[in-house]
C-alpha cells in the first residue's frame, strides 16, 4: 500500500487581492496555495479523487490538481490523518449533487484541507424531513477532531457549509457562502449556517471571509474551552440573513467550561431578513465571551436602528463577559443584559 505524508513549506506573506467569487465588488485577501504537494497525484478530474481514496487508505496525501472532481451519494471518503492540496480554490473543484455530505469526516481525525473548493451537500429526504431531524440535513463538510482548512472554498450546501465539527478545528482564509438559503426568513431550522459547532468542542477561524449564507459562524451547545475554546478573529462576515456570528448556550454540560475571543472583525449587512433578536453578533446565554476591536456598519437596512451587539438570556442562563473597543459607525447595541459588561 502507498502511503505518502505531506511535505509543506508555509511562505509567511504572498497575499493577493482577488475579486469576490460571488461576482460583486467586494475583495477578500486569499493567500497563494500553501507550499509544495508531495503524495499520491491525482488529475483529470470525474471520479479520480474518490478512486484514489478507495485504493489509499488513511495517512496518505493527495496532490489534487486543477479540474472537476465528483463524488456520488457517499460523498469523498476521507480517513484519519490524510490530506487533501487542490492548486487553489479558483482551480481545484470537489463536488457533489447527490450526497448529503460532500466530505463525510465523521469518522476521521487529524485531516488537512488546503487550496480546494468544496460544494454541494443536500438534505436526505428533502426539505422537511431535515426540518424534523436535523442528521438529514445537508452539509459540505462534518470534519472529526483536529481538522485544518486552508485556503478553501464552502459552498452551496442545502443546510450548512461545515457542521457539528469535533474539537480542535482550524480554518484560516477560507472562503464560506450560500449555504443555507433555503431556510432564510423565520423558518430558520437551528441548524442552517455557514458553519455551526460546538457539542463536539469549539472551534477557530480567522482571516477569512463568510457572506450570503443564512447563519454566519455559529458555536451553539457548550462551545466548550478544553480544546481551545471559540476564537472568531479578522473575518469579514458579510449579508447573513441572521446572525453574523452567534455564541448561544454554553450551560447544557458543566462539565465543559466555555469561552469566546470575537475580536478585529468586520461586520455588514447581517440579519437583512430581520428576525427578532438577532444582530450582527449574538451573545444569547453564553459564558466568558470577549468581544473587542471589531468594527460593525451599514447594518440591514430595514431595520431602524440596525442592531451591532444582542446580548441577552434566552432562559437557560445569563450571559457573561465583555465587549469593549468596538466601532459600531451607527449601529446600535440592542439589548445588553447583566452581568455581561458593554463599554
Amino acid at each position: 500500500m502507498l502511503v505518502a505524508i505531506v511535505v509543506l513549506a508555509i511562505p509567511a506573506a504572498g497575499l493577493r487581492l482577488i475579486a469576490s467569487l460571488d461576482g460583486d465588488e467586494a475583495f477578500v485577501l486569499r493567500p497563494e496555495p500553501v507550499g509544495d504537494c508531495e503524495g499520491v497525484e491525482v488529475e483529470d478530474g470525474g471520479g479520480a479523487l474518490v478512486e484514489a481514496m478507495r485504493a489509499h487508505r488513511g495517512r496518505t496525501t493527495f496532490c489534487v490538481g486543477p479540474g472537476n472532481y465528483v463524488a456520488g451519494p457517499k460523498g469523498f471518503p476521507i480517513e484519519s490523518s490524510d490530506v487533501v492540496h487542490g492548486v487553489g480554490a479558483t482551480k481545484s473543484f470537489l463536488s457533489s449533487d447527490v450526497a448529503q455530505r460532500v466530505i463525510d469526516g465523521r469518522y476521521a481525525d487529524d485531516v488537512i484541507i488546503i487550496g480546494v473548493d468544496i460544494s454541494g451537500g443536500r438534505d436526505a429526504g428533502g426539505k422537511f424531513a431535515c426540518e424534523e431531524t436535523h442528521a438529514l440535513c445537508g452539509r459540505g463538510l462534518e470534519p472529526g477532531d483536529s481538522w485544518t482548512i486552508l485556503n478553501a472554498r464552502i459552498h452551496h450546501a442545502e443546510t450548512s457549509g461545515i457542521s457539528s465539527p469535533g474539537h480542535s478545528l482550524v480554518l484560516d482564509s477560507v472562503e464560506i457562502d450560500h449555504n443555507g438559503l433555503q431556510w432564510n426568513g423565520p423558518e430558520n431550522n437551528g441548524i442552517s449556517a455557514a458553519i455551526k459547532g460546538g457539542e463536539g468542542g469549539a472551534f477557530t477561524i480567522r482571516d477569512s471571509y463568510v457572506h450570503d449564507n443564512n447563519q454566519g459562524i455559529w458555536c451553539d451547545v457548550d462551545c466548550d474551552s478544553l480544546n481551545g475554546g471559540f476564537t472568531v478573529e479578522n473575518n469579514r462576515v458579510l449579508d447573513n440573513c441572521s446572525f453574523g456570528i452567534h455564541y448561544e448556550n454554553t450551560y447544557e454540560d458543566p462539565s465543559t467550561p466555555a469561552r469566546a475571543i470575537i475580536t478585529g472583525n468586520t461586520l455588514q449587512g447581517n440579519n437583512w431578513c430581520a428576525l427578532p433578536g438577532k444582530a450582527q453578533i449574538g451573545i444569547v446565554s453564553a459564558q466568558n465571551a470577549t468581544v473587542t476591536d471589531n468594527a460593525f456598519g451599514d447594518g440591514a437596512v430595514d431595520l431602524e436602528p440596525a442592531f451591532g451587539l444582542n446580548v441577552f438570556d434566552r432562559g437557560l442562563g445569563p450571559s457573561t463577559g465583555i465587549a469593549s473597543n468596538n466601532n459600531f459607525q451607527g449601529d446600535g447595541i440592542g439589548r445588553c443584559e447583566a452581568p455581561f459588561v458593554c463599554d
